[in-house]
């Protein structure tokens, strides 16, 4: 018994995040360092598209082709893109988080990298980094 709380208490400690302190609680140079270009999952503000999720909706809507292709061949489904909306509202790293297809895959890829600055997130009031996912579902009547 005592064995396999040892061993639930040493899985519990290795999937905690690191934290790199030194003596006297100060945080080292390598942390701050890396927590300048921090991408954060979630943040205090998170990042808007121009008025909100009414507007970013309207712009796929708008925006997004089903591909020839694609629809000749049936193929249906729900791409995820994942990106940074960086400190400036930016979009940048543009990657196919769960891919459907290469024609639908690089149909949504286009339309979330053509967008245009978002507001950026915010944390303590300073815009920061975030990650952000859209799904995109293609779908035949």
């Amino acid at each position: 018994m005592k064995a396999k709380m040892m061993m639930v208490a040493m899985m519990v400690l290795l999937s905690l995040p690191s934290v790199y302190v030194q003596a006297k609680g100060a945080i080292s140079p390598i942390f701050l360092e890396q927590s300048k270009d921090r991408v954060y999952d979630v943040v205090e503000v998170m990042p808007k598209f121009k008025n909100g999720m009414q507007d970013l909706m309207k712009y796929l809507c708008e925006n997004v082709r089903y591909p020839e292709e694609a629809q000749k061949k049936k193929i249906q489904g729900t791409v995820t893109i994942q990106f940074i909306i960086g400190k400036d509202g930016s979009v940048s790293n543009v990657k196919v988080a769960q891919a459907v297809h290469p024609v639908l895959d690089a149909e949504a890829m286009r339309v979330i990298k053509s967008m245009g600055k978002w507001t950026p997130g915010t944390m303590k009031g300073k815009p920061v980094r975030v990650s952000y996912h859209i799904p995109i579902r293609f779908r035949l009547k």
